[in-house]
C-alpha cells in the first residue's frame, strides 16, 4: 500500500529531481544528475520549482520512504520556457 502526498519540502524536491533524472533515457555515458539537469534545455522543467502551475505528487511506501512521483509544470507567456 502507498500513500500519495503533494510535494511539500526540499527533501521531496531532491527526490523529484532524482525521478526526473531517472526518467531521461540515455543508453550510454549518461551524464551525472547535476550536469544533465542543469543543461539549458532541461532546466526549464525543474528550476524554481513551486511556482504557479507546478504540481507534484510523491508516493510513499509503508515505511514512509518515497517510492515514485508524478509531476507537471504549466508554461505560459508570462513564465517563459
Amino acid at each position: 500500500m502507498f500513500e500519495v502526498r503533494r510535494l511539500d519540502n526540499n527533501e521531496d524536491l531532491d527526490f523529484l529531481t532524482d525521478m526526473l533524472y531517472e526518467s531521461i533515457f540515455i543508453s550510454e555515458n549518461k551524464p551525472s544528475k547535476q550536469k544533465l539537469l542543469q543543461s539549458k534545455h532541461l532546466r526549464k522543467y525543474h528550476q524554481d520549482w513551486g511556482r504557479a502551475g507546478d504540481t507534484a505528487l510523491i508516493a510513499y511506501d509503508l515505511h514512509q520512504q518515497p517510492a515514485g512521483a508524478v509531476w507537471y509544470r504549466l508554461f505560459s507567456d508570462m513564465l517563459p520556457l
